[in-house]
């Protein structure tokens, strides 16, 4: 009986950690794209990849 209760906690742990690996992943490479993409409008000096470039700053 304590062996089923170890290998279930121990499944569910696993299953925790691989949905937490991977939404890691996927935000890590969202930030990355987002940063890459500001930096090439910047250095390109395309506008339209972040309009919010384009707002006057407020004073």
């Amino acid at each position: 009986m304590i062996h089923e209760i170890e290998i279930s906690t121990l499944f569910t742990l696993g299953f925790f950690a691989l949905t937490g690996i991977v939404l890691g992943v996927r935000y890590v490479v969202h930030i990355f794209s987002e940063v890459t993409c500001l930096t090439r409008g910047i250095s390109t000096g395309k506008k339209g990849d972040y309009y919010w470039l384009n707002f006057p700053r407020p004073k």
